[in-house]
């Protein structure tokens, strides 16, 4: 039986947002994965729903969210800033919590929310996970600044389509290689922002997510379990 539970969390005076909380199903876990939306899809992306799934068959814990102009027509970018502020709200609420206290958390997040969740920073975090990391957007001849990845200094795993017209591969890459020896890459061939895959392709969706949720689960039991050995 799926453990998740929707709950409302107060962000301000007048707004709420929705927190899908997904227990780990076999046994109660310490390992807590927190995942933000993008900008178009809430929390129930596809690729994000796939993931939830399966990691809780895996007994890690997956808390989802959304942001307040999640599945509205008109969407009203609120800045890094504020959203920033959302995520930090919902990384407390979730460690307040008295069956999450003691937990591993990764935080981390799809496009939009791959720059939001680079900005929480917590000793209780011990690593960060980043689908579709964008370095531009396309109507901006500047790029998005990244500068703030170097003060994290905890393991971080970017997964990134090799079609994504908001990253260049060879940025990317050379990126990750700045990070040394905190960050790790994975290009997923022909696939775009959202790891979906282009028309022209002979592989299935479905194998392309199963490829991703393998390497996160690999990702998150690598890095807890050197957490331990070194505690």
């Amino acid at each position: 039986m799926n453990k998740n539970n929707i709950e409302l969390l107060k962000i301000s005076h007048k707004k709420t947002i929705k927190v899908s909380i997904n227990k780990a199903k076999q046994k109660k876990s310490n390992v807590t994965l927190i995942i933000g939306p993008g900008y178009y899809k809430g929390m129930n992306d596809e690729l994000l729903n796939y993931l939830s799934d399966y990691l809780i068959a895996e007994n890690v814990n997956v808390i989802k969210f959304d942001y307040p102009f999640a599945n509205k027509k008109i969407k009203i970018f609120l800045g890094i800033g504020h959203l920033k502020k959302i995520y930090k709200k919902v990384f407390g609420y979730i460690q307040s919590k008295e069956e999450f206290k003691n937990d591993y958390f990764f935080v981390g997040g799809k496009s939009l929310s791959s720059i939001v969740s680079s900005r929480i920073i917590s000793d209780k975090i011990i690593g960060y996970l980043f689908l579709g990391y964008p370095q531009k957007v396309t109507f901006l001849k500047i790029p998005l600044p990244s500068k703030l990845l170097f003060a994290l200094k905890k393991p971080m795993f970017f997964i990134q389509g090799t079609n994504d017209k908001y990253s260049d591969n060879k940025k990317i890459e050379l990126l990750v290689g700045a990070l040394n020896p905190y960050a790790r890459l994975m290009l997923i061939p022909e696939t775009d922002h959202s790891l979906k895959l282009l028309s022209n392709t002979k592989r299935s969706q479905k194998d392309v997510d199963k490829e991703i949720v393998d390497i996160v689960l690999w990702f998150l039991s690598d890095i807890v379990n050197k957490n331990i050995n070194n505690n």
